[in-house]
């Protein structure tokens, strides 16, 4: 008989390896924007504002034309910490 630690710590869910957490994260973005993404403190970003200021973020960076660089990114904890992360 299983103890209760194995019953409680049984958390195995089927995942979907072919795909990256992106494809995931995009997935339910296009599925379901208007769910809750993220939370931090009081505050939260539904799926679709997620993607939609990832997407602006991506293409301010793509226009400065920035071949191979790096780019850091120093700055409290927050939802936008999140969104220059993604």
């Amino acid at each position: 008989m299983e103890n209760l630690y194995e019953i409680i710590n049984n958390t195995e869910y089927p995942y979907d390896n072919s795909k990256t957490v992106i494809d995931h994260f995009d997935h339910q973005a296009n599925e379901h924007p208007e769910n809750k993404a993220l939370y931090f403190m009081n505050d939260y970003m539904t799926f679709g504002a997620f993607q939609n200021k990832v997407n602006q973020l991506a293409n301010y960076l793509i226009s400065l034309q920035l071949k191979n660089a790096v780019i850091g990114v120093f700055m409290d904890k927050s939802l936008d910490m999140m969104i220059a992360i993604y």
